[in-house]
């Protein structure tokens, strides 16, 4: 049984971080003024970070077995990534409550979470 959510893990978690890319494309065109790409990325980033955040909570169920192997700081990371997209997504789909400000919380939890995605992916896999 632990072999098979290993295995779930594996593509749940690789899964998870091809969803993420559209939307680490669409924050890095719209910092580097690519406009074609980002009206592009714009379209699918959001679908991309729905897809990403329920691929990345069975990431996150489907990791626990590993908790032994990769230690506290890399889950940890993993949950604040996990929050911080949750609340980036959050501030996106409920644009008119947080009215004025939902771009500027919508920025700051994104730019947490690349954060915390970099450095969870690199002590994941220390």
């Amino acid at each position: 049984m632990i072999k098979f959510i290993d295995t779930l893990d594996f593509i749940v978690s690789r899964a998870a971080f091809l969803a993420f890319v559209p939307v680490i494309l669409k924050f890095a065109s719209k910092r580097l003024k690519l406009r074609k790409a980002d009206r592009f990325l714009m379209k699918i980033h959001e679908p991309a970070g729905k897809a990403a955040l329920v691929l990345a909570s069975l990431h996150a169920l489907a990791s626990l077995t590993e908790y032994a192997e990769t230690g506290l700081l890399p889950y940890l990371l993993g949950l604040l990534c996990l929050a911080s997209t949750a609340a980036a997504l959050l501030s996106g789909l409920r644009r008119q409550a947080f009215h004025p400000d939902w771009r500027r919380l919508h920025r700051i939890f994104t730019g947490l979470f690349l954060l915390t995605f970099v450095l969870h992916i690199l002590l994941a896999k220390c």
